[in-house]
């Protein structure tokens, strides 16, 4: 099953094309997007003289999106003792699976900040990741 993220990504015009990041990035600024492009085409050893860096939906044929999609599903694959917070409140993942309310429909990915920590990422309508992020991983 293909994947399709907002990504920033090089063309040269012609139809020649390069993602520059990763689904990961897919909530940062415009800025930060650009700015993580630019160090990834840096990285890379690409040369970016001869076309432009662009901000689109990125359509990966070969990634598969196998993650769970509801909250449930989510926290079901981390360990019931990991800490998480919501901003208000610090729930272990046991804890906030118990106070779950069943209708939840919103669709949830994993996701992880720049130090590591887990992140559970709210998705919106087009199955972008929303930011800020639902839940971060609080450690104790």
């Amino acid at each position: 099953m293909a994947r399709t993220y907002r990504a920033a990504y090089w063309t040269d015009g012609q139809g020649g094309e390069l993602v520059l990041t990763a689904p990961e990035h897919s909530t940062l600024s415009e800025e930060a997007l650009l700015a993580e492009a630019r160090a990834e085409a840096e990285r890379a050893g690409v040369d970016l003289s001869y076309g432009r860096i662009e901000i689109g939906d990125w359509h990966d044929p070969d990634m598969q999106d196998d993650q769970p999609r509801t909250l449930r599903g989510v926290l079901a694959r981390l360990p019931g003792t990991m800490h998480l917070s919501d901003g208000g409140t610090t729930w272990t993942v046991d804890n906030l699976l118990d106070a779950l309310d069943e209708d939840e429909d919103a669709e949830y990915v994993l996701g992880a900040l720049s130090d590591g920590r887990a992140t559970i990422e709210r998705l919106d309508a087009n199955g972008y990741r929303m930011s800020p992020p639902a839940y971060v991983e609080e450690r104790v």
